[in-house]
């Protein structure tokens, strides 16, 4: 009888744990219609709401969703897609992001931790990528086939979860650098220079907020690294010249 209770209690947290919001989601549309969320708590938001595990988030045309987590992480979602929140934890040590992106386009801003474990991973019909803390870009399209856009960090682009764990079967496609990975492909293409520009204005015809945060980011970073650079020029110094040694008569 105390086991059966000990069980019960297990399954009740387990339950609460899941069912409790972990991510808020706000809406962004040109648009009368509301954002299906389905799954097991089918319901619409209109402007503002929350999110739970196992939510899938619909966009229709018009209509983009940011969603921002407990970690402040974000990812936008792009008109006429579909993600879908798999799996999530904030725990110290435990922490993981796993998501579905079942077609169009989505946006990931991952907030970097400690850890050197790949917390966050977006998962295609074709593909999986991974991350600790990066900004990238990956649609889908009705055949499969999915692009990845690296915008700042890197990406660790493979098949599954477990190809991720070896360079092998996976490759890292670092700051803009494109890839592709089609359902059947053993590896993703080699990853090659993209323009940010170019994919930011493509994006403001579909998803203005989204192309405007991903501008804004990609301006911070620049100034970053001016501000780097500048601050490594003053410290450094020029190694004293050398004597040449002489000759002997």
């Amino acid at each position: 009888m105390k086991m059966n209770k000990i069980i019960f209690f297990a399954l009740l947290i387990s339950g609460l744990a899941n069912a409790a919001p972990f991510a808020q989601v706000e809406i962004y549309s040109n648009a009368s219609t509301q954002v299906s969320i389905e799954g097991a708590h089918p319901r619409t938001i209109d402007s503002k709401g929350e999110l739970l595990q196992g939510d899938s988030v619909v966009t229709g045309p018009g209509q983009t969703a940011k969603i921002t987590f407990s970690d402040l992480s974000e990812v936008w979602v792009n008109p006429e897609s579909k993600l879908t929140l798999e799996k999530y934890s904030d725990i110290p040590k435990n922490r993981l992001n796993n998501m579905f992106l079942e077609k169009g386009l989505a946006r990931a801003l991952v907030t970097k931790l400690k850890d050197d474990k790949i917390q966050f991973q977006l998962k295609t019909r074709a593909a999986t990528m991974g991350v600790r803390g990066t900004d990238f870009v990956a649609e889908t399209e009705p055949s499969g086939k999915t692009s990845l856009y690296t915008l700042d960090g890197a990406v660790a682009f493979g098949r599954t979860p477990q190809d991720l764990l070896s360079d092998r079967s996976s490759r890292v496609i670092r700051r803009n650098k494109q890839s592709d990975m089609a359902p059947g492909q053993v590896l993703p293409s080699v990853g090659t220079k993209f323009d940010p520009k170019k994919l930011i204005n493509r994006l403001q015809v579909s998803s203005p907020h989204m192309a405007k945060s991903i501008a804004q980011d990609q301006e911070k970073r620049k100034t970053v690294r001016k501000q780097e650079a500048l601050a490594h020029s003053k410290d450094w110094t020029p190694p004293p010249p050398t004597r040449k040694a002489k000759r002997k008569k």
